[in-house]
């Protein structure tokens, strides 16, 4: 996971990738699994808004705050499963 620095118009927005870790890892671009933002304020972004669990092997559970506006939300990369929890 990492902050996707916004700009004029545009939110700060956090990015989640799945990657090999051999692959090269690159913050400047969207993440591949799950993106969000602060849904124009109507929340913030911090150590709070996304957890992750591992629930075995080959599933992930991403649990984030509801009130967080969602782009990207893969339920599936490279053989792993994510589940998706809002609270």
């Amino acid at each position: 996971m990492f902050l996707l620095q916004g700009g004029a118009t545009a939110d700060n927005s956090y990015q989640v990738s799945m990657t090999n870790y051999e692959n090269q890892f690159d913050t400047t671009q969207v993440g591949n699994t799950f993106t969000v933002d602060t849904n124009h304020g109507a929340t913030g972004l911090d150590s709070n808004s996304i957890g992750f669990s591992w629930l075995g092997d080959d599933t992930l559970q991403i649990d984030y705050d509801k009130k967080l506006r969602t782009f990207i939300q893969q339920t599936s990369i490279d053989g792993i499963t994510i589940v998706y929890k809002k609270r």
